[in-house]
Parts: C-alpha cells; sequence; structure tokens
C-alpha cells in the first residue's frame, strides 16, 4: 500500500458551489502531522485532525497542488484525445 504524504482532497463545483474537503491520511502516513510523541504511532492523535478532517493549512496547499497536477495531466488526455 502506498504510504499517503498529505491529506486526501475531495473538491465539488455543484450548482455554481465550489467545495474543498480534507480528510486526515493517518497520522503514520501523513508528513504534516503532528502528535504529542514523534514520530507518531499508530494510536497518535495529530493536533491538526478535526473530526477526521484536516486542518494544516501547509498539508492543505499541498492537496490542493496534488489535485491540480491531477486535473491538468486528466485535461491533458481529453485535449490528445480530442486532436
Amino acid at each position: 500500500m502506498k504510504r499517503n504524504k498529505k491529506p486526501h482532497i475531495n473538491s465539488m463545483i455543484y450548482d455554481g458551489d465550489f467545495s474543498l474537503h480534507y480528510d486526515c491520511a493517518g497520522e503514520v502516513s501523513c508528513a504534516f502531522a503532528l502528535c504529542e510523541i514523534m514520530p507518531p504511532d499508530e494510536e497518535s492523535i495529530c493536533c491538526f485532525r478535526d473530526h477526521g478532517s484536516c486542518r494544516n493549512i501547509a498539508a492543505q496547499k499541498a492537496a490542493i497542488e496534488g489535485l491540480r497536477r491531477r486535473l491538468q495531466s486528466a485535461l491533458k488526455q481529453l485535449e490528445d484525445e480530442d486532436a
């Protein structure tokens, strides 16, 4: 299993409303986790975790950048198929 380095991100535009949601990737596998004991063990809880969501701004930015790269790749693939 591939380790996640940033939060899981879900973006949506529905009826013109844009939303982003950042789900915790897990303290042990997240590069942005900050716990009482570092490195975190299986039972550690990140101080940025809020009911399963990630509230770390740096982690959110990294997730958005990853999403942007994936969207650009998907767009290029569609453009190549259309050409």
